[in-house]
């Protein structure tokens, strides 16, 4: 009897397990079959699925340099790779607009369907740095005043540091502008960080024509000074890579080459004062070196002039008229032969519209700049000057860049209490010099300082504490702070003086190498005033060249008089790439996707509907074998048994 009682249990609870199974098996059917009608999509380790089809796309072109690089040996590059990828990931997309924007023109380029990417003129690479913040900034400004729905945004870059600018605080009021749009943005980053072959960079740091007299007669000769770097930047040593090679150079001077072996250690080489005979006719001319060809052609030349001769422009802004003659004395110091040296001064009462076109470094001594004058100073900040900050002769509580004056400090007399006890030797503007020497930083003595307070990278100090020189973040040039004066009451800077001359003239040779000289410019950034003029190409021209885009290729140019040598950033050869978290710090409260572009990744986006009808199928069939299973005629004799 009881064997009876615990088989018909069994029954029942085989009863009800079947039903809950026929029950998931539909629910998952229906399921299946609503989402597939929905197509949805997948991407990037699936993760584009959901969020809702956009109504607008955005597509943001890094041509930049470095996206010239190839993705893997014989293929494609980096820029080409990513704009097939997207083309393709957006072949069956339903948005009602499709936008492009590109780091060169920042203008709005609507398209008709995806395919137009493969063949839009925009999509090549050039030699100019690119403002992903602008670029995002002229997107959502297109989403604002369109009062566009749901939105993607797709970026195309490899993420060099000197084209997201990371310091940048556009970053935050990009993050609030883009959160605060009602139906939702997301971000989709396609960043191209990986390297599949060697690449090294070749810059000219100097190129200058000389005459020497000597026992033979008069000789003149061109004098170049030139930099290889490995990419990314120098190895540290003992890591793998630090194995000294050595590359050949060409040497191009109007037509006749010559080859130079430079040996690369640590990722780093260079040749000074390589000296070539010229004839004493050619007062001026241009050139180019070359490397063999690497993963990168962009940065395997680099375009140069001599003869022209570099102007290095220097803008004196000051309350204490003693303080302006030092300085004044400080930028002028030559330090080449072939540079003329400009100064200009203002005092800080007669400012209000600060001229800062045509200058390399920027000396403002007295309370921060404010309104105009700050607005001014940021753009002449953008464009890669410089700017040294000293302190007025009494405290101000302005502002700039997050950055203030604090309260005067006097120090105690004495070598221990009031000179420098450390200082940043390696690099920037107290650096030791090319022979190993260091600065006779030491040897100052300063009574009173007035430390700035803010966002600071401590450059050098007093075993007090107190800081005598600091450097604030900026995405381009140098923002600088001097605590002291060069008076008297303040300090013996101007009686020292080799320090704030060495400082001064390296503020001067950094900008110009990140502004360009009167002969020497970056892709893009050429000076408007010989722009202005007209020019005329000297150098080869490639056929997909836009006209419009001839300033943003390397070359050379004749503008009137002026002979212009056009080359990539500087930053372009040392920046680095950011990996997917500091990307995603920079605004970490908007939606973003970021998937690492490579040779082996096919497609970043794939439409999986057909999985979920498959799993519908699956349930389907799941759902008929039980309703066979109950039916069968065994099931129903033993039904009848029961009963």
């Amino acid at each position: 009897m009881m064997f009876l009682l615990q088989g018909a249990q069994m029954s029942r609870g085989m009863q009800r397990l079947r039903h809950f199974l026929l029950l998931l098996f539909r629910t998952l059917a229906v399921a299946g079959l609503i989402i597939g009608l929905g197509r949805p999509l997948a991407g990037g380790w699936l993760g584009g699925m959901g969020g809702g089809r956009p109504d607008t796309v955005f597509v943001l072109l890094d041509r930049s340099a470095s996206m010239n690089e190839l993705v893997h040996a014989g293929g494609a590059t980096k820029l080409a790779t990513g704009v097939s990828r997207i083309a393709e990931a957006l072949e069956n997309s339903e948005a009602s607009r499709l936008v492009c924007v590109d780091s060169v023109s920042l203008e709005i380029t609507e398209l008709g369907e995806a395919s137009d990417l493969l063949s839009l003129p925009l999509a090549q690479e050039t030699a100019a740095i690119a403002d992903l913040p602008a670029m995002l900034e002229v997107a959502t400004e297109y989403l604002q005043r369109n009062q566009a729905g749901r939105a993607e945004i797709w970026i195309c870059s490899d993420g060099q540091s000197s084209d997201w600018r990371p310091e940048d605080g556009r970053w935050k009021l990009l993050q609030e502008a883009i959160v605060a749009m009602p139906a939702g943005v997301r971000v989709n980053v396609l960043n191209f960080t990986e390297s599949e072959g060697e690449d090294y960079s070749i810059r000219v740091e100097r190129a200058e024509r000389v005459t020497t007299r000597d026992a033979n007669g008069v000789r003149t000769e061109l004098v170049l000074d030139l930099r290889l770097r490995a990419a990314p930047e120098p190895i540290e040593e003992g890591a793998s890579g630090s194995t000294p090679v050595s590359l050949p150079v060409a040497i191009d001077l109007g037509g006749a080459r010559s080859i130079v072996q430079i040996e690369l250690a640590n990722g780093e080489g260079e040749l000074k004062g390589h000296r070539m005979p010229l004839d004493k006719a050619n007062g001026e001319g241009w050139g180019f070196v070359e490397l063999p060809t690497d993963a990168n052609a962009a940065d395997n030349r680099f375009y140069f002039t001599f003869g022209t001769g570099d102007i290095q422009e220097t803008l004196i802004v000051w309350e204490d008229s003693s303080v302006r003659d030092v300085l004044r004395f400080a930028a002028e110091a030559p330090s080449s032969e072939s540079t003329e040296y400009i100064v200009r001064d203002h005092p800080i009462t007669e400012t209000g519209d600060l001229d800062l076109v045509g200058a390399s470094l920027l000396l403002w001594q007295g309370a921060l700049p404010q309104d105009a004058d700050a607005l001014a100073v940021e753009h002449f900040l953008e464009r890669g000057g410089n700017v040294i900050f000293l302190p007025p002769a009494e405290g101000a509580q302005h502002v700039f860049e997050g950055c203030s004056w604090g309260s005067p400090v006097e120090l105690e007399e004495g070598e221990e209490s009031s000179s420098p006890t450390s200082w940043r030797s390696e690099d920037d503007l107290l650096r030791n010099g090319e022979d190993g020497t260091p600065l006779t930083v030491k040897e100052l003595r300063v009574r009173q300082l007035t430390p700035a307070q803010g966002d600071l990278t401590r450059l050098a100090g007093f075993a007090s504490g107190e800081t005598l020189l600091s450097r604030a973040p900026t995405s381009r040039g140098g923002l600088y702070f001097l605590s002291t004066l060069p008076s008297p009451a303040f300090s013996n800077l101007a009686i020292q003086g080799v320090v704030l001359v060495a400082m001064v003239q390296r503020g001067l040779e950094a900008a110009a190498l990140a502004q360009g000289s009167r002969g020497q410019q970056n892709a893009g950034n050429l000076d408007p005033l010989l722009s202005a003029a007209g020019y005329e190409m000297q150098s080869e021209v490639q056929e997909e060249w836009l006209l419009s885009e001839q300033l943003f290729h390397s070359g050379v140019i004749q503008s009137g008089e002026n002979l212009i040598a056009i080359n990539r950033a500087l930053d372009e050869d040392r920046s680095r790439g950011l990996d997917e978290g500091s990307l995603a710090e920079l605004m970490p409260e908007v939606e973003m996707s970021l998937v690492t572009g490579s040779a082996k990744e096919t497609g970043l986006v794939e439409e999986i509907w057909r999985i979920f009808l498959m799993l519908m199928l699956l349930a389907l069939l799941g759902e008929a074998l039980l309703c066979i299973t109950e039916s069968s005629p065994a099931l129903h004799a033993k039904k009848g048994a029961e009963a």
